[in-house]
């Protein structure tokens, strides 16, 4: 085929009739199969004046077969995918370097990607020559001052050598391939910093805004492979050069430009990601070379601490904020902490912390219109790339070097915000908001995923602030005020649940059980979270006699959640009913831990589970969308199936015969016959039924009675759901 012809079939897939996308998919998917496919696409995309769409399609469908036919897996081979052979890879290798530095930005990415791709297979023992042909094309790039050229082709290298972050120095074979690459590229790496220094401030007076965005870019990138070649220790070759990369990294962190400002608030500027590269980099060295170091450190800390101070709250320049208070807490944990003290630590404290700490509109956005997205952030772990993370840890860094200096700014911060929040709480309760934050991140200590914190620090009267703050928010009788604010109370809860009195705790499950009523998807989540985790913890220090180290009892018995059980469980099967919250993992992992912590308690409420959880199920069979809640309802059912029979082992029912086994009791609820006594001792006609949708539901058979939504199915609990929920509130 010509490549007139396979220009005409990239141009097919980018009609606006499917059928004709469709066709032409099925086209190239034919003669990609052909020998010598892939150099045609690359050949097309090297042709000049090709239309730029029919260029990007081509450049995507080679990374594609690059990804999935370089080196195929077993299961792609079993599925009819072959390997591209190898004297069409030997031809790829000559031709994409230079391709990747002709090709337009959009084309350029997806190539590059490939090579990438290929160097995670074949780079260095199959490739070998690849990084001397990448070094002499930079240094012709770097002597011609052609700044465009760099770019790329330094991108090339940082992608290559992202290989080595997160690798051990333990591993041999690659250590030996580092030291391969850190002489094959370095060298010329630095011939090319040096130009670039040069020609830094001539863009600058000169105005040339193109040529300072290259430049800039550059530093960026060079930043970032230097960075990826110390990753597993230094050399001595890189010792060597350390001076010249620490007069680079002052050099850019005191770099300011005007014409480099970034229009968009959303986006990053080019000197933002170079800045923040330059942070890395820079935290990187002080955790590693503490000693080596010494000499740039004061330099290092007071311009990026000069960098916070300018940086705005744009989302934009998130990553920069991020990285430069990730250096700040590593400084403060080191030896040379004491560079902190005097009027820089207030400075940094009251210009740098408090104002990332505080709420932004973003996160209020991600609150309401991205519920999953906030929950991984805050409620997850995942919230390590956030400002108020970064914030956070260096509160904590801070207070633990300089108690006596901190404390009190923080303390006057957290009384500050709550008494705004008292004098206008509609206007200023994001003032508490901040307030709760900061009290989380001063107090919690020895945090653990099982427990929560699991010390509080000196000085911090937890019980008062809970009390006085946080109590009055799990109170309040309106659920759907301030939603905000019940996460943060929810939250507070859940971090400190292993610390908090018993009585407290079982205090604050009823307003948990309440506020599962909420609408906001946060708010709910987070209530089924607290939940959930409070009934999983376990008894601490010495335990009960008999009980074994890894077996101890759990702080929450079944008698101790007997009076709000069944609130509690129709409160949960409710919320499944809230918007985007009919698969909501979170609700029916608590259901999950409700059921298995309600022991034998379960048998009254069997009716209430089976109806619901047959519904449920019936609707999962239909559309499966989320393998997390899958796996929590069938848990929730195997938990409902042992304690049903152990209820009826134990004589629940009053007919029990406490002869017969666990065994016995779970093959005859799988028949039919004692679940029925079961629950008809609770006063239902209809157990059988349930149980006969759910074993229905189970196997993909429809049921007679109406389970087609849940709504339906939990309706008849709803009135008596909410009273419960509102005497024992």
């Amino acid at each position: 085929m010509d490549l007139q012809q396979l220009a005409a079939i990239f141009q097919a897939t980018l009609a606006s009739d499917r059928a004709t996308i469709k066709g032409a998919e099925e086209q190239l998917k034919a003669i990609s199969k052909s020998p010598g496919y892939t150099l045609q696409v690359l050949k097309l995309i090297a042709t000049p004046g090709l239309d730029a769409s029919v260029c990007l399609s081509a450049a995507v469908n080679f990374k594609n077969i690059v990804k999935y036919r370089w080196v195929p897996t077993d299961a792609d081979i079993y599925g009819g995918l072959d390997p591209i052979p190898d004297n069409e890879k030997a031809g790829i290798k000559e031709i994409l370097p230079d391709l990747v530095i002709s090709a337009v930005p959009l084309v350029q990415a997806q190539l590059n990607e490939a090579l990438t791709l290929i160097c995670a297979c074949d780079f260095p023992l199959k490739w070998p020559n690849l990084l001397r042909e990448l070094a002499a094309k930079l240094s012709a790039a770097a002597a011609a001052h052609a700044f465009p050229s760099i770019v790329v082709i330094l991108r090339m290298a940082s992608g290559i050598f992202q290989r080595y972050r997160g690798q051990s120095s333990s591993n041999n074979k690659l250590v030996a391939e580092l030291d391969h690459s850190q002489q094959d590229f370095l060298p010329v790496l630095l011939e090319a910093s040096h130009r670039l220094s040069t020609a830094l401030p001539t863009a600058q007076d000169a105005g040339d805004v193109a040529s300072l965005k290259h430049i800039i870019c550059s530093y960026d990138l060079t930043f970032q492979i230097f960075h990826s070649l110390s990753f597993m220790g230094i050399t001595p070759l890189m010792e060597e050069q350390l001076p010249w990369w620490m007069s680079q990294l002052l050099a850019i962190l005191n770099f300011n430009s005007p014409l480099l400002a970034e229009s968009d608030p959303d986006r990053a500027s080019v000197l933002d990601a170079a800045l923040g590269s330059a942070c890395e980099a820079a935290d990187f060295f002080v955790q590693q070379l503490e000693e080596e170091l010494e000499p740039y450190l004061g330099g290092l800390a007071t311009s990026v601490w000069h960098v916070l101070m300018r940086v705005s709250l744009n989302a934009g320049q998130d990553a920069l904020a991020i990285a430069a208070m990730n250096f700040l807490t590593s400084i403060s944990q080191s030896v040379y902490y004491s560079m902190f003290k005097g009027d820089v630590l207030r400075t940094i404290c009251e210009s740098v912390v408090i104002p990332n700490l505080r709420l932004r509109p973003e996160d209020e956005e991600c609150f309401e219109l991205n519920p999953t997205e906030f929950i991984r952030r805050f409620a997850q772990g995942g919230d390590a790339s956030t400002r108020r993370r970064s914030a956070a840890d260096l509160v904590r860094s801070l207070v633990e070097r300089f108690a006596a200096e901190v404390a009190p700014l923080f303390t006057e911060l957290v009384q500050k915000e709550l008494a705004a929040f008292q004098a206008d709480p509609r206007e200023n309760w994001r003032a508490k908001d901040t307030a709760v934050f900061v009290v989380l991140a001063l107090s919690a200590r020895g945090r653990t995923e099982e427990r929560g914190a699991t010390k509080v620090a000196a000085g911090v009267d937890l019980d008062v602030f809970f009390q006085t703050q946080i109590l009055p928010e799990l109170q309040a009788p309106d659920v759907n005020g301030f939603p905000l604010l019940k996460a943060d109370a929810i939250q507070f809860l859940t971090v400190f649940r292993s610390v908090l009195p018993k009585p407290v705790l079982l205090n604050a499950l009823p307003h948990l059980v309440r506020l599962l009523a909420c609408p906001a998807n946060v708010v709910h989540s987070y209530a089924a979270i607290a939940i959930e985790r409070l009934l999983a913890l376990r008894e601490i220090g010495g335990g009960v006699a008999g009980v074994p180290a890894r077996g101890k009892r759990a702080k929450f018995e079944a008698a101790d959640i007997a009076p709000i059980l069944q609130p509690m469980l129709s409160s949960l099967f409710a919320a499944f009913r809230h918007p985007d919250s009919s698969e909501n993992e979170f609700l029916m992992k608590a259901v999950m831990r409700v059921v298995g912590s309600a022991g034998s308690e379960i048998a009254p409420l069997l009716p209430l589970c089976l109806q619901a959880l047959a519904g449920i199920l019936i609707e999962v069979c239909r559309n499966p969308k989320n393998p997390g809640f899958n796996h929590y309802l069938f848990e929730t059912v195997a938990a409902l199936i042992r304690n049903g029979a152990e209820a009826n082992r134990l004589g629940d029912s009053g007919k029990a015969n406490s002869s017969v086994s666990e065994n016995s009791n779970l093959s005859s609820i799988n028949k039919g016959s004692s679940s029925s006594n079961i629950i008809n001792s609770s006063g239902s006609s209809s157990s059988s039924s349930n149980l006969a949708n759910l074993s229905a539901a189970a196997s993909g058979t429809t049921p007679a009675p109406s389970s087609s939504s849940l709504s339906s199915t939990v309706a008849t609990n709803n009135s008596s759901s909410n009273s419960n929920s509102n005497s024992n509130s």
